[in-house]
Formats: structure tokens, C-alpha cells, sequence
């Protein structure tokens, strides 16, 4: 058994709403477990202190301050303490005791995603062009699957800047990806990197599967009554892709309020404040960024929303 020493969150200005959610879903669960987050300041500086103060979460120092979408995390897993930590995106919840479950693995690193029977799938591409990729690494062997980055148990010090040189120029604010003709986002970077030192016997890794798509979620009633009731499922539930910040235009929008509520009952005022972002939020996209559906949209999400 290899235990879990920290939570890494990455977030960024423009998910703050997720990451409170992210971390009150993780203190429902785990009250006491190390949280910290990496913040990613490429689209402007943004204040996390109600989030740090009232959850006790604390903020990774980093030297690099603009990483560019799905870097971020790589400064928790280059770090040189051996620890192993739960990396993830801020728009992701715990629908569970999920760390237990990971727990029982001893491999360097355990990824989520999905098995690969024909490495030509369209599946594949959302990783890499894999003829491409063998023509630059004529040795490499596909090992059938992929997995997501949003999330990923690590053990810290593993893999370092030297091993992603071919791939990303560590110099520049934000990165830049290179050879984007063979990797063309930063997960089929990660997923070739780890998969090519797995072949080598350098790292171990487990693949399994411990997170669920929101969109993909069809049996909606269970996961709120079990959330509910303390029972819960080991699994993450992810958000992934671009989406608005309105809670009730997403999928399993009633677990997101069920843990928005849990993390206004801790903040002084919380009931206010909460409305108030809404209204801000509500107005902000109704009439700047959707001004073609502005009123259908506010309209729908204030019946919609649930205390």
C-alpha cells in the first residue's frame, strides 16, 4: 500500500468557480489531507485567499508563472521530495473515497482512460498522429491505451524537464509545444513521455479506470443519494472540455450544488456572496459573452438552480 501525501489542483482565472467546488468536494471526503493549489496566471492574476483561509489549502511556490493548458500540474510531479500525490484538474469533483482505492497500488504512476485495440482510432488522435510518431521513434511500442491528464497519481521526481526537451520549450512564457506535427496537445506529450519510459523499465505504471465523464453519466439519481448519505463512489467526476460557468447548463449539475453548498456554509456571509457571484455571473455572460441568447439563458439557469 503506497500512500497519497498530498492533492494538487491546477487552476487558473477563469475556473475559480470549479476549483471551490473541487476543493470543498475533496474536504467532504477528506478533511485533513495536504491540498495545494498551482495556480496558472496566463489569462491575469486572480485571488484564491477565501479558498486558502477557510479550507486550509495552501498555494505551491512556483518560478514559472505562465504555463499554458495542462502544464501546470508538471510542477508537482518534477518536484524532488519522492512523494506521491494526486494531480488533477479544478474541474473535477471526488465522488468518493477515492484515495483508498488508489491507494492499494504501489506503481509509480496510475493513470485513467481508455483501452486501445486500434491505435488508428479516432481516440488516438485526440493524443497524438501515431504514424508520425513511430516515424520519430521507430522503437516505440504502443502499449493500448491513452489516458486523460486531467487526472494522475504520481510519485514525485520520476520524470524531470530533460526528459519532455524534444516536446517543450521550458524557456518560454507560456511553453511552447514543438514537434506539434507528431503531439499536438500537452496529455499526448505526457502520454508518450511516460509510455516510452514505462517500455525502457525506467517507471511502472497502472493503468485502471478511476474517474468518470460527467457528459458520459447516465444513472444521475444514484450518485446524489450515495453523496449524500456518506456512502459515495471511489471515482473522480470530471468536467472536461470548454464550458461556461453556469452550473445548471452542465451535466450532474445537482452533485456541483450539492458541493457549492458545502463550501458556502463555511464562508462568513456565504449566502450573500454566493448570489451576488451568480448575479455577476449571470449578467457577465447574458450580456457581454452570449448576448444572442442572454435572456433565455439567465432565465433558464435561475429556475434551474437548487439550493
Amino acid at each position: 500500500m503506497s500512500k497519497i501525501d498530498k492533492i494538487y489542483i491546477t487552476c487558473c482565472k477563469n475556473d475559480v468557480l470549479f476549483t471551490r467546488i473541487c476543493v470543498a468536494s475533496i474536504r467532504y471526503w477528506y478533511p485533513q489531507i495536504p491540498v495545494y493549489l498551482i495556480k496558472e496566471y496566463l489569462y491575469g492574476d486572480f485571488n484564491t485567499s477565501e479558498i486558502e483561509k477557510n479550507w486550509n489549502v495552501s498555494v505551491l511556490s512556483t518560478n514559472r508563472k505562465k504555463f499554458g493548458r495542462g502544464f501546470p500540474k508538471y510542477e508537482a510531479l518534477f518536484l524532488q521530495n519522492g512523494e506521491r500525490v494526486l494531480a488533477i484538474d479544478s474541474d473535477i469533483v471526488f465522488g468518493g473515497r477515492v484515495i483508498e482505492a488508489l491507494e492499494v497500488f504501489d506503481e509509480d504512476f496510475i493513470v485513467s482512460g481508455g483501452k486501445v485495440d486500434d491505435y488508428h482510432s479516432a481516440y488516438v488522435k485526440n493524443f497524438f498522429y501515431i504514424d508520425q510518431l513511430f516515424k520519430y521513434d521507430p522503437s516505440y511500442i504502443f502499449p493500448g491505451f491513452c489516458f486523460n491528464s486531467g487526472q494522475i497519481v504520481a510519485t514525485c521526481g520520476e520524470i524531470a524537464e530533460s526528459d519532455f526537451a524534444d516536446f517543450v520549450d521550458w524557456s518560454s512564457a507560456p511553453l511552447i509545444k514543438k514537434r506539434p506535427n507528431i503531439i499536438h496537445m500537452e496529455q499526448g506529450i505526457l502520454n508518450y513521455v511516460l509510455t516510452k519510459k514505462l517500455q525502457l523499465g525506467q517507471i511502472s505504471i497502472k493503468f485502471i479506470s478511476f474517474h468518470w465523464w460527467a457528459n458520459g453519466v447516465n444513472n444521475k439519481e444514484p450518485i446524489l443519494l450515495k453523496i449524500k448519505n456518506g456512502d459515495g463512489f471511489p471515482t473522480l467526476i470530471h468536467w472536461a472540455g470548454e464550458k461556461v460557468p453556469i452550473l445548471s447548463r452542465l451535466a450532474l449539475k445537482d452533485v456541483l450544488y450539492l458541493y457549492e453548498d458545502f463550501y458556502y456554509s463555511k464562508i462568513k456571509f456565504g449566502v450573500f456572496l454566493r448570489y451576488f457571484r451568480y448575479l455577476y455571473m449571470y449578467f457577465k455572460y447574458a450580456f457581454f459573452i452570449l448576448p444572442g441568447k442572454r435572456f433565455q439563458i439567465l432565465r433558464k439557469s435561475i429556475n434551474c438552480h437548487k439550493n
